[in-house]
């Protein structure tokens, strides 16, 4: 039967649907992981991370390869339940590799530094010795994020499994936060002539140019201009 004028119209799912319900899942899981970890359900929080692994491989190599290695991880945890309890260690240990990479890599020949990039959004003009200072603080974010996966690595030696995510959280939240405010007003005292955003307007600034560091970074991987 032809549609009316009356009828509803029905539209196709946007074709972004997949990407966000894969980004709701994995927010989900990572709330998960956080959650069940800090309260001590290390058999939810192994569960968990492996799921967080598979689906890191799902995306960044091949979807088969991820559920392949999601079905022997979860396998792992079922039929070993006392040795899959080491897949705590993963998320934590991950991010913070990540991200000293993720600042690092920003410093190589012929890039921009990442801090460089997000004071160019407050800052059309970068005087030189603004662009040694954003320069260094890339640099100090890549050795804050080293710094804490070394920390988190030599904790899971000293603490047992059920509270070593408790640390590790405390410290992952605690030290990147004291930089990031520390930074922010040392800035004022260091350039006291030069106009300095708002601090949510620095949050704002920061989160945009990290998403558009990580779109860039997964098109060279593909090859995409």
């Amino acid at each position: 039967m032809p549609a009316t004028s009356d009828s509803p119209e029905v539209l196709p799912p946007p074709r972004n649907a997949p990407a966000a319900a894969l980004r709701a899942a994995w927010l989900a899981m990572a709330a998960g992981y956080l959650v069940s970890s800090a309260t001590g359900h290390t058999r939810v929080s192994a569960c968990l991370a492996c799921l967080i692994a598979a689906a890191l491989i799902g995306v960044s190599v091949h979807r088969l390869l991820g559920a392949a290695l999601g079905a022997l991880l979860l396998g792992s945890w079922l039929l070993w339940p006392s040795a899959a309890s080491a897949f705590v260690y993963f998320p934590p240990l991950f991010a913070f590799a990540f991200m000293s990479w993720f600042f690092g890599r920003t410093l190589a020949p012929g890039a921009q530094p990442l801090i460089t990039r997000i004071a160019r959004r407050q800052h059309a003009d970068m005087p030189p010795e603004v662009e040694r200072f954003t320069h260094a603080l890339t640099l100090l974010w890549t050795l804050c994020f080293a710094l804490l996966f070394l920390i988190a690595a030599a904790l899971a030696f000293l603490l047992p499994v059920e509270t070593w995510p408790r640390w590790v959280q405390a410290l992952g939240y605690a030290l990147p936060g004291a930089l990031f405010l520390g930074e922010y007003f040392y800035r004022h005292k260091r350039f006291p002539e030069r106009r300095h955003a708002p601090l949510h307007a620095l949050i704002r600034d920061s989160a945009s140019v990290m998403r558009e560091a990580a779109g860039q970074s997964r098109r060279e991987e593909t090859g995409q201009p």
